[in-house]
């Protein structure tokens, strides 16, 4: 009687155990996040020669960016702005930018050119993390792609967002079995969605632009001071 006590308290405590994640569980949870969708692509410059570099799309942005330090680089001059950018968890970020136009070129496809317009800031968004050869080659779906996938991390120059629809469209996908990763192929290559490491983004979903002069911004500050 005693022991089948002991095995009844025992079924009717697992339970409750499935129900409260262990520790290393939850912290396992909290680092996991999905891949950075980055690829390379090229831009000209201003005397029309093509520079390669990481991009990411982001259908969270209904605005494209290019970092200033590209911009620079590339020689390209647009019309100075003041940007006002919501993020996520309701945070406002506002930068002196500039609206340049580009053409980004796929680095595979030399007939594949997309011009558009995108606001320049100092950082449009984290670092992609380097993913191993070996990790890619570990799921066979991807074996025959991995050539084609940009796994080497690095600063993202240029986030595209919504405003260039082309960049959405997926052309090819890859699956395979539940939760794997999985490759999409758009107008300029092949990128990965999936779990790895959490690797935070910028967060801009959503860009009010303006021509706030300095003064207005002091003039608005000193009002809500005296209120």
């Amino acid at each position: 009687m005693h022991d089948n006590g002991n095995e009844s308290v025992n079924a009717g405590s697992a339970p409750n155990q499935s129900k409260t994640p262990s520790n290393s569980y939850i912290q396992r949870i909290s680092k996991l996040s999905g891949f950075l969708p980055v690829q390379k692509v090229k831009i000209k410059d201003g005397d029309k020669n093509a520079h390669e570099l990481v991009a990411m799309i982001d259908s969270g942005s209904n605005t494209s960016f290019i970092s200033k330090n590209a911009v620079r680089k590339l020689g390209i001059k647009g019309d100075e702005t003041h940007l006002t950018m919501n993020l996520v968890g309701g945070k406002k970020k506002t930068e002196i930018s500039q609206l340049v136009n580009i053409t980004v070129l796929s680095p595979c496809d030399g007939l594949v050119e997309k011009s558009i317009s995108a606001y320049t800031l100092t950082n449009v968004c984290s670092p992609a993390k380097t993913i191993s050869r070996q990790f890619i080659n570990s799921y066979e779906h991807l074996q025959s792609i991995v050539d084609q996938l940009h796994i080497d991390g690095g600063k993202i120059d240029l986030l595209i967002g919504t405003d260039l629809t082309d960049a959405f469209v997926d052309k090819q996908v890859i699956q395979g079995n539940g939760g794997e990763p999985i490759a999409k192929k758009n107008c300029f290559g092949w990128y990965l969605l999936g779990q790895v490491d959490d690797t935070s983004c910028s967060g801009i979903h959503s860009v009010d632009v303006g021509t706030i002069s300095a003064i207005e911004d002091i003039k608005t500050l000193l009002t809500q001071d005296l209120l």
